[in-house]
């Protein structure tokens, strides 16, 4: 078992539903290397399908897409009648993990890292960063959304922990910049009586985003980040499974063609 070989570097993986196998793909690498973060960050499918890595599970992850991605069970709109999200997370989290293609358990407890998974607080539409696997639900009687509403990359909380030194796995293309979409808006406004405090967030969505994306950019061009990125747009509710085969195909052809760059910025001999 793999234990934890790097210091004051940290990973942080962005969301993006689907568009995570690239992440996928760049995650296998490291494993494949013998390469275990000391602190995983991120939010939304990033950081969930993360802990496949810290068990250890070679391939998992990918396996998974392919024989559930376009099972209703795990991706379907009935699923708002059971779990009020449109994914099965009754599914996903207790079947799938601990029935359907089981989790190792023990690997993941025995991983001396940190893991943190950030997600939003409803009532005060702020940001927080828990050590959990769980989106879209209530944790002690409070209710969360996805991290991403807030910090979309959570690299100013790996900052904040006190890392200079980030590698960051996006999972959109260079360049990519984010306007506001209808769907925000339309959820602003249906979340507003409830939880005003989301409002200016989910508003302002798009604006936070670009703004974190520049961050990454400058932290890049200045040599305390390495980024692995997709070469090309990658589609987030994409149900092609060849498709999604190709897009973990590249993260994992990209991280070890980087690999040799990648030990040298953990510290570590090729």
């Amino acid at each position: 078992m793999l234990k934890v070989n790097v210091k004051d570097v940290s990973l942080i993986l962005e969301g993006g539903t689907f568009r995570t196998v690239f992440t996928m793909g760049v995650l296998d690498a490291l494993l494949d290397a013998g390469i275990m973060m000391p602190y995983v960050s991120g939010v939304s499918a990033g950081i969930t399908y993360a802990g496949s890595y810290l068990t250890q599970q070679r391939g998992r992850n990918i396996a998974l897409i392919r024989r559930f991605r376009n099972d209703p069970r795990y991706v379907g709109w009935r699923n708002f009648l059971t779990d009020r999200s449109y994914f099965g997370l009754k599914f996903g989290y207790e079947r799938v993990t601990n029935e359907l293609m089981p989790m190792d358990w023990e690997t993941f407890h025995a991983y001396e890292g940190q893991y943190l998974v950030g997600v939003t607080n409803a009532r005060t539409g702020e940001e927080e960063y828990l050590d959990g696997r769980q989106m879209d639900i209530e944790i002690d009687g409070k209710p969360y959304y996805d991290g991403g509403i807030c910090q979309p990359i959570t690299i100013r909380k790996a900052i904040e922990d006190g890392y200079k030194k980030h590698i960051i796995v996006r999972t959109r293309e260079k360049g990519f910049v984010r306007k506001q979409e209808k769907s925000n808006v339309y959820a602003a406004g249906i979340l507003r009586r409830k939880y005003p405090n989301l409002y200016d967030h989910i508003m302002n969505r798009h604006l936070v985003y670009n703004e974190i994306s520049d961050l990454c950019d400058r932290l890049e061009a200045e040599g305390s980040a390495l980024i692995l990125r997709p070469d090309r747009p990658l589609k987030s509710l994409e149900k092609d499974i060849a498709q999604l085969q190709a897009g973990y195909d590249m993260g994992l052809s990209q991280a070890k063609a980087r690999m040799d760059e990648i030990h040298a910025f953990c510290g570590l001999e090729s």
